[in-house]
């Protein structure tokens, strides 16, 4: 009898687990979508002299991250999940703020302070969520956040030679 208990305890564990996985997952999702939001924000809302230089930069990384947000969207759902399009649950999930912008406008140097932060954001919590990854034993989550991290280090390093950080 315990032997069944251990085998249900590990059926419990990895279904736990797996849940996390998921969970994590959607957060990622719901953390890319409010980012995109504030990245077509700040293209619309961008005031001062680096505009010439940011408006068209910012309309390349929103562009990117519409090709980030349905690839993650379609493996959430190659792994059976349906997936939330809704910026209400989005807000409440993301771990990225919401930038409001609209009142005042905002300035290049701010607006990339905002993008950095969101970067390191996204590329500290995949490594995070790399961990439950393994231990799926998901091949091609893997591949799909190592990916994404390895484009967003590159724009990370863009947006710190911007600020000369």
């Amino acid at each position: 009898m315990s032997n069944k208990s251990s085998i249900l305890d590990v059926r419990r564990s990895e279904s736990m687990n797996h849940k996390k996985f998921i969970s994590k997952l959607e957060k990622l999702l719901a953390s890319y979508n409010i980012f995109y939001l504030n990245l077509r924000g700040y293209h619309w809302n961008l005031v001062g002299e680096a505009f010439f230089d940011l408006h068209p930069q910012f309309e390349v990384f929103y562009h990117d991250m519409e090709e980030t947000i349905d690839r993650l969207a379609e493996h959430l759902r190659s792994l059976g999940v349906f997936v939330d399009a809704d910026y209400s649950v989005y807000g409440k999930l993301s771990f990225i703020e919401a930038s409001n912008v609209k009142k005042a406008g905002i300035s290049g140097e701010e607006a990339m302070e905002e993008v950095t932060k969101a970067f390191e954001e996204l590329i500290a919590f995949k490594k995070e969520v790399l961990i439950l990854v393994k231990e799926e034993k998901s091949d091609a989550t893997e591949e799909l956040l190592y990916e994404e991290i390895l484009k967003e280090e590159k724009s990370l390093w863009m947006t710190k030679a911007y600020l000369k950080k």
